[in-house]
């Protein structure tokens, strides 16, 4: 049985990946000039109205992902590109940043000018939509990082998960 369950939970978490992995990141061509600084507790807000709009459950911040979101928004900002898979995977960021996760998400963006911009650009992708409405996720970490000789200039990290209970 304990095996079903393990293979459903791989099965599924798979599948979240992928559907990341999959979808392009989102860059937009009109960049805000300087750095945009994103709250994530606004950001726990906003997409939690979002959701509750679809009959799910809240998120709240988390630091260790917030953490690990603004490593990979460094990442990206200083390589000057928007990947997921920028030296790194995301199991092996979490991984690192010592977030033991059931489920996972990310959405990557560049150029955005607001926190609401963002949003709203991954809304309307449907695969970035599908990050955003985890129904299993509960928690939420973000950040952004500038270069101002990009020319995306801010580059935006979005993760959302449902940490592993602790033992």
């Amino acid at each position: 049985m304990r095996r079903v369950a393990l293979f459903a939970i791989f099965v599924l978490l798979t599948g979240a990946l992928s559907a990341c992995m999959q979808s392009g990141p989102d860059v937009i061509d009109t960049p805000a000039a300087a750095p945009v600084i994103v709250s994530p507790s606004e950001a726990a807000d906003l997409l939690s109205g979002i959701r509750a709009e679809e009959g799910l459950p809240r998120v709240v911040v988390s630091p260790t992902l917030n953490a690990i979101a603004e490593a990979y928004a460094d990442r990206l900002a200083a390589a000057d590109e928007v990947r997921h898979d920028l030296g790194s995977t995301l199991a092996e960021r979490l991984a690192a940043g010592g977030y033991l996760w059931i489920e996972v998400g990310e959405n990557l963006g560049g150029g955005y000018r607001s926190l609401e911009e963002a949003f709203g650009q991954w809304y309307d992708s449907p695969a970035h939509r599908r990050t955003m409405l985890a129904p299993g996720v509960t928690e939420i970490g973000i950040a952004t990082a500038f270069n101002a000789a990009s020319p995306y200039r801010n580059f935006w990290v979005l993760l959302v998960a449902r940490p592993q209970a602790p033992f």
